[in-house]
C-alpha cells in the first residue's frame, strides 16, 4: 500500500502489537471497534488486529455525511473508535487515533487471545436498507471463513496474487477483496 510493505510475519508482528494495545483498552471478546480510516494499510493492520483481539470491527467510510455516521454509531455502540486524525467527538464515542495506539504499541508484549468460535461476530456491515436509514448486519466468523474459501475456490485464487482494495471495506466487496487477498 504506497510506501507500506510488509512480509507476512512483519504484519504479523504488528498486527500483534497492535491488538496487545487494543486489549490494554478493554478489547475483548466481541467488543465492537469502529474504524474510521481510509483505504489503506493502515486500515488493513487495524482490522486485523480488531479481530486478533477477539473484537468485531465495525468498518465506516469517511466520505459518509456526518449524519450517517452518528446513527450508526447510536446504533452500533462501539467501545472505541479508531480514526486516522483526531475527530470532533461523535455520539460520545472514545476517539482515537490510530498513530496513538500505534505509539502505545511499541514495545508490547503480545497478549494471548481466547479461542475464537465460528459463531462470534467479525464483523459488522451496515447497509441503507430499503427504507433509508442504516441497519446494521453482524457477519460471524464462520460465516467469513466459509465466503472466503468459496471466493478464493471460485476465482482460482493462488500465491502472488495482487488485489486493488477499490470498494470500502464499509461494503461486502471490499472484504471479498481484502480477503480474498489474505487467504
Amino acid at each position: 500500500a504506497g510506501d507500506l510493505r510488509l512480509s507476512y510475519r512483519e504484519l504479523n508482528q504488528r498486527v500483534e502489537r497492535l491488538a496487545a494495545a487494543l486489549q490494554t483498552r478493554g478489547i475483548g471478546m466481541e467488543s465492537r471497534v469502529a474504524l474510521l480510516l481510509p483505504r489503506s494499510g493502515e486500515l488493513v493492520l487495524a482490522l486485523l488486529a480488531v479481530l486478533r483481539a477477539g473484537g468485531a470491527y465495525l468498518p465506516l467510510d469517511p466520505t459518509w455525511p456526518a449524519g450517517r455516521l452518528q446513527k450508526i454509531l447510536a446504533d452500533a455502540q462501539p467501545r472505541l473508535l479508531l480514526s486516522e486524525s483526531p475527530r470532533a467527538d461523535l455520539n460520545g464515542q472514545l476517539c482515537l487515533p490510530l498513530a496513538t495506539l500505534q505509539a502505545e504499541s511499541n514495545g508490547t508484549a503480545a497478549t494471548a487471545v481466547s479461542e475464537i468460535h465460528l459463531n462470534q461476530a467479525a464483523y459488522l456491515l451496515y447497509t441503507s436498507g430499503t427504507s433509508g436509514e442504516p441497519k446494521g448486519v453482524v457477519i460471524e466468523h464462520g460465516q467469513l471463513l466459509n465466503y472466503s474459501a468459496a471466493v478464493s475456490e471460485a476465482l482460482e485464487l493462488g500465491d502472488c496474487k495482487r488485489f486493488a482494495l477499490t470498494s470500502s471495506v464499509a461494503a461486502d466487496l471490499g472484504n471479498t477483496a481484502l480477503f480474498g487477498a489474505l487467504w
